[in-house]
């Protein structure tokens, strides 16, 4: 079985199906996916082979066009195509999968340093929220 975590998840964000909440294991792989622009998402199908359902008929029609893209199921205004693990990235481009954020190792130490710079009084005033007091009623 294909994991995610382990193939994709450095380049890009890998989210839990919504139906996940209700599995007493959520940690499956299967129900793992990466999310993409306008609702389409990439997830397993099988032991060797990626899934994508694509919204729209336009980046179908761009994503059938790649060699090694089948289409399982055509629908109106979707389509849902399998593909080999390593098309991945290609299919990702298409649909934008979402990336995973990283954090440049100097703006991580800046911050860090920045922050030990501060007195305690200053930390002590960032974390206090401001109330505002009513006039008195006469």
């Amino acid at each position: 079985m294909i994991d995610l975590k382990d193939h994709a998840g450095s380049r890009y964000r890998i989210e839990l199906d919504p139906s996940a909440r209700y599995e007493p294991k959520s940690e499956q792989p299967w129900l793992r996916r990466i999310p993409c622009d306008r609702r389409a998402f990439i997830g397993v199908h099988g032991p060797k082979a990626l899934m994508a359902y694509v919204p729209g008929k336009r980046r179908a029609a761009r994503l059938l066009a790649v060699p090694g893209v089948e289409c399982r199921q055509l629908g109106d205004d979707e389509v849902n195509v399998v593909f080999p693990l390593e098309l991945l990235d290609t299919v990702a481009g298409i649909l934008r999968a979402r990336r995973r954020r990283h954090v440049v190792l100097s703006e991580a130490e800046r911050a860090a340093r920045i922050e030990r710079l501060r007195s305690p009084a200053q930390k002590q005033k960032r974390a206090r929220i401001p109330h505002a007091t009513a006039p008195a009623a006469s």
